[in-house]
């Protein structure tokens, strides 16, 4: 039985594009503010 562990590899490749985009939303606002400072 192969579909808990394509659920399983689904869920973590999920995850790690949550945790991508926020990392890059979080760098975005940062290079925004830089960008205004100057």
């Amino acid at each position: 039985m192969l579909v808990p562990y394509m659920m399983m590899v689904l869920c973590l490749c999920a995850m790690i594009v949550l945790a991508v985009c926020k990392f890059d939303y979080e760098e975005l606002k940062k290079f925004k503010e830089r960008a205004k400072g100057l």
